[in-house]
């Protein structure tokens, strides 16, 4: 059983990690409905009496609907050969859900009926990789363009509230992620650097840091550290902190395996956790920057993670063997 064991690792770098896995984390189930890759999931309970219901989408463009009580699924989009990149709700407008494709469409649809509200970009570009970022206090977000910049829109008016200018020899922006402020916004880009951008000030970034030399996929901010963390394609995860003078450096942390496909945070900040290019997920205290648990229950490659909001503690692990595993990693004091 996953939960009732430590592991030990050792790393290349010679760190020795023991994880002991009983009782942050416990495997739940897994959930089987997708005929393809899942490649995105999202938790929609964001507010407080909201069920953590499920939201997830495939590489051939399926969004599903998944209720919490009876872990049933009914298709929201049926299949339309876009690959789904990523899936978020913004807690101004629950109902809603933002979807967005590799091939850089946005899509607006109303959680409940599935109807499409509103395309906000059509797609053009069939090798995004970069996750849009949804700003928490309105109905903002920044995606990349194909001509090294990126675009602040306002997604219920469909309307353009900037352009960011991106310095193209640090190659293609590869993550975003607001920060404090409406007008602050952190790029991680294919050189291993990250840049701190005051959205009205369009060309210059404040402060820019190098901290990898692999592109930067992932970037999680904490708002109560007022700093956070970054992955790669490495063996590293990369802490940063956010003061007067920019962005700064703290040392790095290795891990298990190379490759960090995305990073998820608990709202109550008190841990993280990181899917692994292989079949594993790591959950770790944002307080010590301790692995704590191991989520261990995939076969396949590991695509997305996502924890909810609410008191249930859940993670979700996407999968290219078309399932999702679920787990409870721990619960708030």
């Amino acid at each position: 059983s996953p939960t009732a064991r430590g592991i030990t690792v050792t790393t290349a770098c010679c760190f020795r990690f023991h994880w002991n896995l009983t009782p942050m984390s416990q495997f739940l189930y897994k959930l089987r409905g997708h005929r393809s890759s899942v490649t995105a999931t999202f938790y929609t309970d964001l507010t407080p009496s909201s069920p953590p219901n499920l939201l997830s989408g495939d590489i051939k463009g399926e969004v599903r609907l998944w209720s919490a009580s009876t872990r049933r699924s009914s298709a929201i989009l049926p299949e339309n050969g876009v690959h789904i990149l990523s899936i978020q709700c913004q807690k101004f407008f629950p109902n809603q859900s933002i979807i967005q494709g590799r091939d850089g469409s946005i899509t607006v649809v109303d959680i409940s009926s599935g109807q499409i509200i509103i395309f906000i970009e059509k797609g053009s570009s069939p090798y995004t990789f970069c996750r849009i970022a949804l700003n928490d206090n309105g109905s903002l977000y920044a995606a990349p363009t194909d001509s090294y910049q990126l675009s602040i829109k306002d997604y219920r008016h469909k309307s353009l509230s900037s352009v960011v200018n991106l310095n193209r020899d640090n190659g293609q922006c590869m993550s975003l992620s607001w920060v404090g402020p409406d007008h602050n916004l952190l790029v991680g880009d294919e050189s291993g650097h990250i840049h701190l951008y005051d959205i009205r000030s369009l060309s210059i970034p404040i402060s820019s840091l190098q901290l990898s030399k692999t592109p930067l996929f992932s970037l999680l901010y904490n708002p109560v550290l007022e700093g956070g963390i970054a992955g790669s394609a490495g063996r590293l995860l990369y802490p940063w902190q956010i003061s007067d003078n920019g962005v700064e450096y703290h040392p790095s942390i290795p891990i298990h395996s190379p490759g960090v496909s995305n990073i998820a945070t608990r709202s109550d900040y008190r841990l993280f956790s990181y899917s692994a290019w292989d079949s594993m997920a790591y959950v770790y205290t944002w307080k010590s920057m301790r692995c704590i648990a191991v989520l261990d229950q995939q076969s396949d490659k590991i695509n997305d993670i996502t924890l909810s909001r609410s008191e249930s503690n859940l993670a979700a692990v996407s999968c290219q063997d078309h399932t999702i595993s679920v787990y409870q990693i721990g619960k708030s004091r």
